[in-house]
C-alpha cells in the first residue's frame, strides 16, 4: 500500500492566503538580523509582535479596542500631512512630535500586552524606552533621509522656504530660487559657516553683473541690491556657474580689516555642482516667493 492510497480522491491541500507573500520576506529578515533568536514569553510570536509594535494603532484592534485604533489611524496620516505642508514652522514640529507620541503609546501598549511586566519599575522602563527607541531608530533617521534626499526647509531673515532636492542646472532661469551647498571657510579674522543656503538666481553663465551704489545691473537690467553687495565693480559669470546671492553666516574679527562684501561675492558665484535643489514658487498652494 503506497502513501498516496490513504489520501481521499479529490483532495486538494489548502491554498496559501494573500498574506502569505509577506510572511516569507519577514521571516528572512528576522533570520538575517537574528531577531528570531530573541527569547520571548510563551505563546508570543515575534512576527505578529513586530507588526503590532511598528504599525501605530494596530495593537488596539488586536486588544478589541477599535475606537482608539481608528482614532490613531485617522490622526496619524493627518499629522503626517500637516508636518509636510507646514515644514519649517512650529506647527510642523508639533505634528511630528504628536506622530511620535501616538506611535509610542501604541508601542508601549503592545509591549505591555505581550510581555506583561509585573512591577511598576518594569512598566516605567517600557514607557521610557519605547519612545526613545522609536525616535532613534525610525523617526530621526527618516527625517534626516528625507531632508537629504527629498526636501528640506530653510529659514531666511524674511521667511521659511522649502527646497526640493535635485535640480537640472540647465533648466535654471533668472529669478528662480535655489539651494546651494557652501563649504566651511577659514581665514585670518573670519570664518564662513558651511551648509546649505537658499537664494535667488540673479545671473547665469555669460551674464555681465555691474555693482552700483543703490542697485546692480545684470546685462543692463536693474536688479534690487541685497545686503553686503559691493558698491562698485563688475564681472562676467563663468561657464557652468550662476550668481546666487544666498544668506550665509560670517564670523569676523572686528580688529582686522575684512571686506565682507568681497567675501560674500566670492561665495555667491556657485558652480552647477553646488546646486542641491530648487525652491518651488508654491508649496502645497502656499506661495514661497
Amino acid at each position: 500500500m503506497s502513501a498516496t492510497d490513504s489520501i481521499p480522491e479529490g483532495y486538494y491541500p489548502p491554498r496559501a492566503t494573500w498574506r502569505s507573500r509577506f510572511y516569507y520576506p519577514l521571516h528572512q529578515m528576522l533570520r538575517a538580523t537574528r531577531l528570531d533568536r530573541i527569547p520571548l514569553p510563551e505563546n508570543v510570536k515575534l512576527g505578529p509582535f513586530l507588526i503590532a509594535f511598528f504599525v501605530p494603532g494596530l495593537v488596539f484592534f488586536q486588544l478589541r479596542n477599535p475606537m482608539v485604533g481608528r482614532l490613531i489611524f485617522f490622526l496619524y496620516p493627518l499629522c503626517l500631512a500637516t508636518a509636510v505642508v507646514a515644514l519649517g514652522h512650529t506647527l510642523s514640529g508639533m505634528a511630528y512630535g504628536l506622530m511620535i507620541s501616538m506611535h509610542a503609546t501604541s508601542g508601549v501598549t503592545a509591549l505591555t500586552h505581550w510581555f506583561r511586566p509585573e512591577t511598576v519599575a518594569e512598566r516605567v522602563k517600557l514607557a521610557l524606552l519605547a519612545p526613545l527607541f522609536l525616535a532613534t531608530v525610525i523617526y530621526f533617521p527618516v527625517f534626516r533621509a528625507v531632508d537629504a534626499w527629498c526636501f528640506g526647509a530653510y529659514r531666511t531673515p524674511q521667511r521659511v522656504l522649502v527646497a526640493v532636492r535635485g535640480v537640472d542646472a540647465r533648466g535654471v532661469h533668472r529669478g528662480d530660487w535655489v539651494s546651494v551647498r557652501l563649504e566651511d571657510q577659514f581665514g585670518q579674522g573670519y570664518r564662513v559657516h558651511g551648509g546649505v543656503g537658499v537664494g535667488p538666481v540673479l545671473a547665469l553663465a555669460g551674464d555681465r553683473v555691474q555693482f552700483l551704489s543703490r542697485v546692480i545691473l545684470v546685462n543692463g537690467k536693474v536688479v534690487p541690491k541685497a545686503r553686503l553687495m559691493p558698491s562698485q565693480g563688475e564681472f562676467v559669470v563663468p561657464e557652468k556657474s550662476c550668481f546666487v546671492w544666498s544668506e550665509m553666516e560670517v564670523l569676523a574679527n572686528n580688529n582686522r580689516a575684512i571686506n565682507l562684501s568681497d567675501l560674500a561675492l566670492k561665495n555667491s558665484v556657485v558652480t552647477w555642482g553646488q546646486l542641491t535643489g530648487r525652491v518651488p514658487q508654491h508649496w502645497f498652494g502656499l506661495q514661497q516667493y
